[in-house]
Parts: C-alpha cells; sequence; structure tokens
C-alpha cells in the first residue's frame, strides 16, 4: 500500500477471477504502479544522499564493506543501470557505487582500493574463532569474564570530560527567579492572596490537587490566558488546548470563572494604548515563533506579539500573569526577543520598543532602556 499525493491510497488488491490466469498481477494496477516507482524514486535519492553524507564526512580514510550476493551486479553493463536516469533503482551503497567499481576495476590510477575476499566454509573456519569455543553467555561465565577483566577496570583512571555548553539559548528561561508560573516553583515572596488582583484565580488553583500533575495550576491559567490575547488582537475565535482545563476535572462553574477573567484581561488590553495600537496595526504577529544567533549559540523563543507602528517602528509585548509587577525579571528575555526580531525585519534594535503587559493589573511597562543595557554577549 502506498499513499500518494496526486493518485491518493493505492493498494495492490488481487485481480478478479478473469485475471486470475495472468503470471503477474502488479501490471494491471496501473495507480498502484506510478505510486510505487515515485516511493522507490525517493528512496533511491535518500540513500544516493546517505552514500554521498557517508563519504564525504570522513577525515582519512573511508571503508565500505557488503556481500556480492545476487543483488550485486555481475559485470559493467548491468552496474551502469544503477547510474541516475538508469534503468535499475539501487536498493543497497554497493550498488550505487558499483559503476565506480567496475569503471576503475582495470585502472592503475583508481582512487580507491577493492579487495574481494572469498568465502569461507564452516570447516575451513579456525578452532580459535569457532562458536564452540567462545565464551558462553550463563551468568556464571560472565562472572568467571568479570573477575578476569578485573583488573583492567579497578586500575583505570578517569577521564575528566570537558563540559559540553548547551546548544540553544531560550530566553524565556533566563531568569531563574521568574515567577510568572506557579508560584510555588521560586523562592521568591508572593503577595498575599487577598491583595492580588483576580485572586479567583489563586483560589481555583489552590483548591485543585497540587499533587497532580495534570492539576489545574498557574501554567494552566496562564496558556489560557494567553489563547484570549491572541484571538483579541488578531480577530479569530478563541482557540486553546483541553489539557490547559483537564485539571478542573469538568467543572462547568470553574471554566466559566476562568474564561470570563480571561475574557476580561483581553478587554482591558484592547481598551490600552499598546492594545488599540497593535489592533490598528496592518502587519502585526501573535504568538511568533523565531531563532537567532547570540555568538555561537541559537536563540529560540515565541514572541507573544510583535507589531509594527504607523512611524515604520516595531513593538515587542510580552503578556505576564504574575501577581505582582517586578519586571526588572524579564529585561535579558525580552533584550534577547529585541535582537533577534531586529535582525529577522532588518531594522536597527533601537526602532524595536519593549513592553511587558501585565493582566492581572492591567498595566504596560516599557523596558526599552532597560533592554538596551543588556550585554548579549554574556549569552553567548
Amino acid at each position: 500500500m502506498y499513499s500518494s499525493k496526486d493518485f491518493g491510497i493505492s493498494i495492490n488488491t488481487p485481480p478478479c477471477k478473469s485475471f486470475a490466469d495472468k503470471a503477474s498481477t502488479s501490471s494491471m494496477n496501473y495507480f498502484y504502479n506510478k505510486v510505487k516507482e515515485e516511493e522507490d524514486a525517493k528512496e533511491a535519492a535518500e540513500l544516493r544522499r546517505v552514500a554521498y553524507v557517508a563519504v564525504t564526512r570522513a577525515e582519512s580514510e573511508v571503508y565500505i564493506t557488503a556481500v556480492a550476493n545476487r543483488n550485486y551486479p555481475s559485470d559493467q553493463e548491468k552496474a551502469e543501470k544503477f547510474l541516475v536516469g538508469g534503468e535499475a533503482t539501487p536498493s543497497s551503497i554497493i550498488q550505487i557505487f558499483s559503476p565506480l567499481i567496475y569503471f576503475y576495476s582495470d585502472k592503475e590510477n583508481a582512487p580507491f582500493t577493492f579487495q574481494n575476499i572469498p568465502p569461507v566454509a564452516k570447516s575451513e573456519i579456525p578452532s580459535g574463532l569457532s562458536k564452540g569455543s567462545a565464551r558462553g553467555n550463563t551468568k556464571k561465565e560472565k562472572l568467571a569474564f568479570a573477575k578476569e577483566a578485573r583488573p583492567l577496570y579497578e586500575n583505570a583512571k578517569e577521564i575528566q570530560k570537558e563540559e559540553v555548553a548547551p546548544l540553544y539559548l531560550y530566553p524565556s528561561l533566563l531568569e531563574k527567579g521568574s515567577p510568572e508560573s506557579n508560584p510555588a516553583s521560586t523562592s521568591r515572596p508572593q503577595a498575599p492572596s487577598g491583595s492580588v488582583p483576580f485572586k479567583e484565580i489563586n483560589e481555583i488553583v489552590e483548591s485543585s490537587d497540587a499533587e497532580n500533575k495534570s492539576g489545574f495550576n498557574y501554567d494552566s491559567f496562564g496558556t489560557i490566558a494567553h489563547a484570549y490575547m491572541e484571538a483579541t488582537v488578531s480577530g479569530q475565535e478563541v482557540s486553546y488546548p483541553q489539557r490547559a482545563i483537564a485539571g478542573l476535572e469538568g467543572s462547568k462553574e470553574k471554566i466559566q470563572v476562568i474564561e470570563g477573567i480571561c475574557k476580561k484581561m483581553a478587554e482591558s488590553f484592547k481598551a490600552s494604548q499598546v492594545g488599540k495600537a497593535a489592533c490598528a496595526s496592518e502587519w502585526k504577529k501573535t504568538e511568533f515563533p523565531f531563532k537567532s544567533l547570540a555568538g555561537k549559540k541559537i536563540v529560540k523563543g515565541t514572541i507573544d506579539l510583535i507589531f509594527k507602528e504607523q512611524d515604520g517602528s516595531y513593538t515587542i509585548v510580552d503578556y505576564k500573569t504574575n501577581q505582582s509587577i517586578e519586571p526588572e525579571l524579564y529585561y535579558s528575555q525580552l533584550a534577547c526577543y529585541r535582537q533577534a526580531a531586529s535582525r529577522i525585519l532588518g531594522v536597527e534594535e533601537n526602532s524595536v520598543r519593549c513592553i511587558l503587559y501585565y493582566l492581572r493589573f492591567g498595566e504596560a511597562r516599557d523596558i526599552s532602556d532597560e533592554c538596551s543595557k543588556i550585554d548579549m554577549e554574556k549569552f553567548a
């Protein structure tokens, strides 16, 4: 069975009784044969790519071993059928190289050494290499081998490997003390529940099973809140993963409370100065994934919102669901976003503004000046 964009799903079904006496049924299935040719061609192309990579990545020498069975061409004419555009489709690396092997077989300037190893009968295998003389795999024989090898590993020296720095840099993880998600995950002091806006969020989270990983937590609320913000700016319907409310165990009352709070937050943002500018912008991206370079590291993240202002500059907005306003926690994170945005958009960094919008408080904080002071080289 094969699947093709042009022909759909093709199955090599048995022929009807009228064709039961035919030697081959595959020749009667046009679509199956067409798709099979496509798939064989794709597999052959991938095999050639793998063969090329394997050979060109070697530093000094390459060894290719293969069994010269019936799949190996017996002469140069048959080998040339495996050339690109030839009649035959290669199914092994040795078939790909077979035209090259035959071409240089009688030449002195061959770029490789070809050695034909004749087969050896079992009776000719030296006794020391026969299966009967090899160590068994019983527990007793394993223990005996371990005892025999003990001097080797007891006197071995420990090799200290150089610590390999991580390749990726995730801006959202730069501030270890960030309490944006579950406050229980940080030792930073939190505001009392009674003084926090939308304290209903805390009550629902605290009433959820804290020990249950599938329980409703602050991350769950953040996922839903971000979905409402994205829908508000993009003009689309709200859509969030059902796993975000799985911890509410189907409680319609709690779901309505959470969605009601998120709707109020979204309306508050839309009415704000930065929200109005975002909604009116002709160019904007929500939940914008990106990759950028910082020295030798790959910066990988997702910008909540970026839009173009009327004066041609750009504004980055990062939504925060924190229970307190502490913008200093996110200077490095937004500095990474700013650098990435300037490179992607081809503008100067000072043309990109950085805004933190605290959803609980309905308050925006411009931290552009602080972000410009961050030394990005320390993260490289």
